[in-house]
């Protein structure tokens, strides 16, 4: 009786606490959008899914350190793509040969990207952890992804949205945080006065004056001309006089 009340309290503790199964791909740094344990629908995980809080912001045109690790063993390859203006742009890989039998010795083949969003293809899945050095673009975003997904060979046929894809994205915000842009050269004002120069000038222009001064001074000489003009006409008059007195002396004695 306690055995079958054993195994009924653990099925109803199952059903009312369900255990997340681990992630087969799992973001370890940096954080991705919804954790590392949703992963199963394109493009970030969850279908239907926003932007979440885990925000990183980054310098436009560096690179990005980004950690993960496989749980569950698969063969296949990892791809990494970034969308400049959200998660819409992203297309899962296109597969042309080798694609649907599970038990083919050969692996799959893949189109080439012409979305224009693939940064790195085909890195080999080998390894449980896996380190890789992002080089993002350099543009300056403010609601841009960062999308890791892993491509398995094991899940053939490779059917695009189906289980054969596991996903992770990493929201972003690039910025520069260099000089500002350039304003030009500075605008030429000219050579600027010489002060020897100035003072110089002030020296001459004292130079005129006083040699004006000088003039003046010549201009004194007028004045002395002038007083030998007054002491002549004062010498011509005391002359009047004394011929005048000669003129009455010599009328007296005659």
């Amino acid at each position: 009786m306690k055995f079958c009340f054993g195994m009924l309290g653990a099925l109803l503790l199952g059903g009312a606490f369900p255990v997340t199964a681990s992630a087969h791909l799992g973001l370890t740094e940096p954080s991705s959008r919804y954790g590392p344990d949703v992963l199963k629908d394109g493009p970030c995980g969850m279908e239907g899914g926003t932007r979440s809080r885990f925000v990183v912001t980054a310098e436009a045109g560096s690179t990005l350190t980004v950690r993960f690790e496989e749980y569950i063993d698969h063969p296949g390859h990892y791809r990494v793509a970034f969308d400049p203006d959200g998660d819409d742009d992203f297309r899962d890989p296109v597969c042309v040969s080798h694609c649907d039998e599970r038990t083919d010795p050969e692996d799959p083949t893949w189109a080439p990207d012409d979305t224009g969003t693939v940064l790195m293809d085909l890195i080999p899945d080998g390894a449980r952890e896996v380190t890789l050095e992002v080089p993002l673009p350099d543009v300056e975003c403010d609601n841009c992804t960062l999308q890791i997904i892993q491509v398995m060979y094991d899940k053939r046929p490779y059917v695009s949205g189906t289980n054969d894809i596991y996903y992770q994205c990493v929201d972003l915000v690039l910025e520069r945080s260099g000089p500002p842009p350039d304003a030009g050269p500075p605008v030429d004002a000219g050579p600027r006065p010489d002060a020897g120069a100035v003072a110089d000038a002030g020296t001459d222009a004292g130079g005129v004056a006083r040699d004006g001064g000088g003039g003046g001074r010549d201009g004194g000489a007028g004045e002395d001309a002038g007083g030998c003009s007054a002491g002549g006409a004062g010498g011509a008059a005391g002359a009047w006089a004394v011929w005048v007195g000669l003129v009455a002396f010599r009328q007296r004695w005659r």
